[in-house]
């Protein structure tokens, strides 16, 4: 992976909370031969009719993104396991 990515490699979610919804997305950086995953969060939620981001969490949205949050880390376990049996690695 050596080509510069322009959004995630993979994204989960949304997931409707309700109070909004959540969602999670791994990005794929390389460097030094080497692909590290970081992911990020979002939280969306309407009002008076537009939609809005927000960076704080009720606690019904703590359960949902930590089940994507579980995912995201499953998948990149998965990818993570494949490039090392591709480079012969562990």
């Amino acid at each position: 992976m050596g080509e510069s990515q322009k959004g995630p490699v993979k994204k989960l979610g949304p997931v409707w909370t309700g109070g909004g919804y959540v969602e999670a997305a791994v990005w794929a950086n390389s460097n030094d031969n080497r692909v590290r995953y970081s992911v990020t969060t979002r939280k969306t939620y309407k009002t008076d009719g537009n939609w809005k981001e927000s960076q704080s969490l009720y606690d019904s949205d703590l359960l949902p993104l930590a089940r994507l949050l579980e995912r995201a880390w499953e998948w990149i376990a998965t990818q993570s396991r494949d490039e090392g049996e591709k480079s012969g690695g562990r």
